[in-house]
């Protein structure tokens, strides 16, 4: 067996496949929007929590305040569709990759606009970082190779 496979125990797949399947439906439904808002399934945070400490890469969190500056309870998921962020063509059956960030519940329009635009810029930050890494490490490959057949 690789030691790179990951075999999820069937209950932890079966509450991730949820939340899966309706965001892939909510997205096929909506082919103009990016993120969308929606209310935590059943034991999702701790599936992906979980998930999270197996592949080595945490969950991602936004933080919401009152007025009075007391943090909101997260309760909702920000879906982002990775793919229709990038400007890149999604597969026919609608297959992406998405990130759900765990997140305060939209109480207002302006709250809803102002969590999405968060979500939309945290992965994109994510994804810029990823980029930065690679490039890092393709300029050590390089070097590397350089020294090594000199």
């Amino acid at each position: 067996m690789s030691t790179n496979a990951i075999t999820m125990h069937p209950e932890l797949a079966q509450v991730l496949d949820g939340p899966s399947a309706a965001d892939r439906l909510w997205f096929l439904l909506h082919p103009g929007e990016v993120c969308r808002i929606r209310p935590q399934f059943p034991e999702e945070v701790e599936a992906r929590t979980a998930m999270a400490e197996v592949i080595g890469q945490p969950m991602l969190y936004l933080e919401g305040l009152t007025p009075e500056g007391r943090p909101l309870p997260r309760s909702h998921m920000a879906v982002v569709d990775v793919m229709r962020l990038e400007g890149l063509a999604h597969g026919p059956d609608g297959e992406s990759g998405r990130c759900r960030i765990e997140c305060p519940a939209p109480t207002t329009t302006a709250l809803g606009e102002e969590i999405k635009e968060a979500a939309m810029a945290a992965v994109r930050g994510s994804l810029a970082a990823i980029r930065q890494q690679q490039q890092q490490q393709r300029r050590r490959d390089r070097r590397s190779g350089k020294r090594g057949g000199s």
